[in-house]
């Protein structure tokens, strides 16, 4: 019973190991600081007006001839605790944030979550400059009541660049009749989960160089290592191992010492059942 209870045990802890190194290895990596806002201010963000990091937003309204408030449902973040409140109904709010993205970068896409509440109405401008200020791509967005997601592709002749990405965002006061009543209320731009994935090369090239009969150096133009033709090219042994190949590894490396834990174990419990018997 207890050798059953052990190999149970171990082999729980093992595809737990496995289940979380494997999230690890697939989750990708915005370049971009403090995109999803989750460090509770706008840390790394260059900002110009209202703009507010905030857990729960609540929008509400005013009845005239009425003293109560009416109270609209809060938004939420889309996903994590904090989102991005940006600009108000009579000002608008900047942030802006510069990155680079390796020049030998195969992929880059950013992607962000805009929203509005109660209403639709708000206006969100979007836009990427090169470093040099032109601009690579700009966007308008109207606000919309749920969570909308845009994404775009970077071109990779920017690749290698320091580019600017900035948002403006500005808000509406709409107005509702009711009755011989008329209700006003506030429609801010929402934003959240700003990335930028870039997916970059394992191993850049490396420069090679080759010596001359006077001992001159020069240097060769970056060139990829060609394959080998008796076996696969480095830069395989170089990936990260999937689950398959750590599962292989641990069960090569701790089945000799859970052998020997448990070839030890049963010695143990024969010697002392050797000597009660001798006792008696």
């Amino acid at each position: 019973m207890r050798k059953i209870i052990i190999k149970i045990s171990f082999a729980f802890v093992l595809l737990n190991f496995l289940f979380n190194f494997s999230n690890c290895l697939g989750e990708e990596k915005s370049i971009l600081n403090n995109g999803d806002f989750e460090a509770g201010r706008l840390r790394t963000w260059g900002v110009e007006g209202p703009a507010k990091v905030v857990e729960t937003y609540v929008v509400w309204g005013e009845i005239s001839e009425m003293e109560d408030a009416t109270d609209f449902p809060a938004a939420a973040p889309h996903s994590g605790e904090y989102f991005l409140v940006l600009g108000d109904d009579s000002d608008p709010g900047t942030i802006s944030q510069s990155v680079k993205i390796h020049e030998n970068a195969t992929r880059a896409v950013i992607s962000f979550w805009y929203s509005c509440t109660p209403t639709t109405g708000s206006k969100l401008s979007f836009w990427i400059n090169d470093e040099e200020g032109m601009p690579l791509r700009t966007v308008n967005f109207i606000g919309t009541m749920a969570w909308k997601e845009f994404t775009y592709g970077i071109e990779s002749k920017y690749f290698g660049q320091k580019l600017t990405i900035g948002f403006q965002g500005e808000g509406i006061t709409n107005y509702q009749a009711m009755a011989e009543d008329r209700m006003t209320y506030e429609c801010l731009t929402l934003l959240d989960d700003v990335s930028l994935i870039v997916d970059e090369p394992i191993s850049p090239p490396t420069p090679t160089t080759t010596t001359t009969s006077t001992k001159i150096t020069t240097t060769t133009p970056m060139t990829e290592t060609p394959q080998s033709r008796t076996g696969p090219p480095i830069e395989l042994f170089l990936k990260a191992p999937g689950p398959f190949e750590i599962a292989i590894i641990l069960f090569v490396s701790w089945t000799p010492i859970t052998i020997a834990v448990l070839y030890r174990s049963r010695k143990i419990r024969g010697q002392k059942k050797y000597a009660s018997k001798n006792n008696n």
